[in-house]
């Protein structure tokens, strides 16, 4: 989602999380596919899904499709990727479970919005 990724603020709260980020990062040899954020050392992704409640390409048959292929085709080559919503960064959940995760901890499901 490259208009998000690229706002400064998103910016700051992932290098909070963990500085060394990378942004639309070609993880693919042949393949154009890029992840939003990437700590290449890690092998780890995000992918920041917009239009989810407004019928976008990530909630549209065609788009889910590839967004598999795309996402089993990372993780063949090594690579967890962590998928949320633009709502889910706003919320909290998207900091707080990339932080659990860094720090070698569970995806913190009982996380709610606002907490």
């Amino acid at each position: 989602m490259r208009g998000y990724t690229e706002k400064p603020v998103f910016r700051a709260l992932v290098d909070d999380i963990r500085p060394g980020a990378v942004y639309e990062h070609r993880f693919h040899p042949r393949r154009r596919w890029r992840f939003d954020v990437a700590w290449i050392d890690d092998l780890i992704a995000v992918e920041i899904d917009g239009g989810v409640w407004t019928g976008g390409r990530h909630s549209r048959g065609a788009g889910q499709t590839k967004d598999n292929e795309k996402i089993n085709a990372a993780q063949s080559l090594g690579w967890k990727v962590y998928r949320f919503t633009p709502g889910d960064v706003k919320s909290g959940i998207f900091a707080a479970a990339m932080r659990a995760i860094f720090a070698g901890q569970e995806y913190p499901c009982e996380i709610k919005k606002g907490a």
